[in-house]
């Protein structure tokens, strides 16, 4: 909402402050999808590099995790990773990738296919 409304800053800090609560909660689906909104913030902010240290921050937190629980949502966030590292990250990829995340709750074997 705070960023449809234009309030990048405030939803960014409001978004880091939930997704330091889903990290200590141990909630990984929830912490990933608080990650992409946060690269989708950056993205929109003009901070690239700083979406891609993102990506690369959930990529370390699900290894952390347990990495044979959490495929499927890596290969996703290593693909943002990449998108982004490569500077052609745009936010219709980052939505493809949100609701990519999100069927994971229900669907949990389905694989990743980046967008075409």
């Amino acid at each position: 909402m705070l960023l449809a409304q234009g309030q990048t800053t405030q939803a960014l800090d409001l978004l880091t402050s939930l997704r330091e609560e889903c990290e200590e909660l141990g909630t990984r689906h929830d912490y990933a999808l608080m990650s992409i909104d946060i690269a989708e913030i950056l993205l929109v902010m003009d901070r690239p590099s700083e979406v891609a240290t993102t990506c690369a921050g959930v990529m370390a937190y699900f290894q952390m995790a347990g990495l044979e629980q959490t495929q499927a949502a890596l290969t996703a966030v290593a693909y943002l990773h990449e998108a982004a590292a490569a500077g052609q990250l745009t936010r219709a990829t980052v939505s493809y990738v949100r609701e990519y995340i999100e069927k994971l709750a229900t669907t949990p074997l389905l694989a990743f296919a980046p967008p075409q």
